[in-house]
């Protein structure tokens, strides 16, 4: 049996939100693209596949996982085993509260439904500009570019200030939220749509290429993103 943990729950429920179709390869990555093709994720879990399989939507499955406080999942040939699990840090008593009774079956797609990726990670065709954001600096302008409506996100580079900024693409909008992260001595605006900024909150180094690509970079997880054609850099 593995334990699901809170940190692999987090990503299955992220990548839910990029593409609901995922094949799960043998071994402890996982990879996801959007429809469109302009997000592309790739996450290392806690836990280890044995097996190749399917899922066709995995928001159906992640309902079932929230019966669960601690899940334990059994791969089995044909279909998951979910039960509830203790795990190490639990004490007596709350082993003792642990209700073992419920198990959730969840069998597997037809492969044919769920294209399996033939590549875990995408090679920057050149690296402009890098940089580092916090997660502090992450939430503040999500929070911001939400509050305030605003539906592009941009990565600004004065010449002299690093910015992060929320902008409408309505033109003759008059909001505009900026953020001050750094310096740099470069000259670039790289733009992406708020509806696409699907990423988990985190501190990620930032990879910009002027062939209106960014790459984002954690401990575990990558995320690759196409730009807005309005992007440039100079």
């Amino acid at each position: 049996m593995e334990i699901l943990t809170k940190d692999t729950l987090e990503i299955l429920k992220n990548f839910a939100t990029i593409n609901p179709a995922l094949f799960f390869q043998a071994g402890r990555v996982l990879c996801t693209v959007d429809e469109a093709e302009t997000i592309f994720a790739r996450a290392e879990i806690d836990i280890k596949i044995p097996l190749d399989f399917a899922i066709h939507d995995l928001n159906e499955f992640l309902r079932g996982l929230s019966n669960f406080d601690t899940p334990g999942i059994i791969f089995e040939k044909e279909r998951l085993v979910v039960l509830e699990a203790a795990n190490d840090t639990d004490t007596k008593k709350r082993k003792k509260e642990i209700d073992d009774k419920n198990t959730y079956f969840y069998s597997y797609s037809d492969p044919s439904l769920v294209d399996a990726l033939e590549r875990d990670r995408i090679d920057m065709p050149t690296v402009d500009v890098s940089f580092d954001i916090t997660e502090n600096d992450f939430k503040t302008i999500t929070k911001a570019a939400r509050t305030l409506k605003l539906d592009l996100l941009e990565f600004e580079g004065t010449g002299k200030n690093l910015n992060l900024v929320a902008r409408s693409s309505v033109r003759g909008s008059k909001q505009v939220f900026s953020r001050h992260i750094g310096k740099t001595n470069s000259v670039f605006r790289g733009i992406l749509k708020l509806a696409n900024f699907k990423i988990i909150p985190a501190s990620y180094k930032i990879e910009l290429s002027s062939e209106y690509m960014i790459h984002f970079i954690s401990d575990k997880l990558e995320y690759w993103m196409s730009l807005e054609f309005e992007s440039t850099f100079s």
